[in-house]
């Protein structure tokens, strides 16, 4: 009987270490070491490709560096307001109401708590920010 116990103490100390490992892990951030995998092609994400949708509302393209050089972008998101403000953000560019967008891909990548999904969307030129040699197919937007 005591060492039935002493079992079951032990799981249920082993089970909570690897609970607060995963809430650790989980909400302090962790870089998955696999590469986002694109679903262009697989339903239901195939259906929003092609589609172009007007912009309606206030929502602005983001430009993500790659801290410290914060010349080099990486990519570019759409957000609504109020949107982020870090040292991860060069600059912000404002799309106007009535600018189209359109959708060219969709990708999905894991994280520890599950997947992500976003799309890859083009705008007009000079509409993706201050910089026109930046891609703009290199913005996301998540839905």
């Amino acid at each position: 009987m005591r060492n039935i116990r002493a079992v079951i103490k032990w799981l249920v100390l082993a089970a909570g270490g690897l609970l607060a490992l995963f809430i650790f892990l989980g909400v302090g951030g962790v870089q998955v070491p696999w590469p986002p995998t694109e679903i262009t092609h697989q339903k239901p994400s195939a259906d929003f490709i092609g589609r172009e949708y007007r912009v309606i509302s206030s929502i602005s393209a983001y430009a993500w560096n790659d801290y410290p050089d914060k010349t080099k972008i990486r990519s570019f998101s759409l957000l609504p307001r109020p949107g982020v403000r870090n040292r991860f953000v060069s600059y912000v560019a404002p799309l106007q109401p009535g600018q189209r967008v359109r959708i060219v891909s969709a990708w999905r990548h894991l994280l520890l708590l599950g997947f992500n999904r976003y799309y890859g969307v083009t705008v007009p030129r000079g509409a993706a920010g201050r910089h026109p040699d930046h891609d703009a197919s290199k913005l996301r937007w998540h839905p």
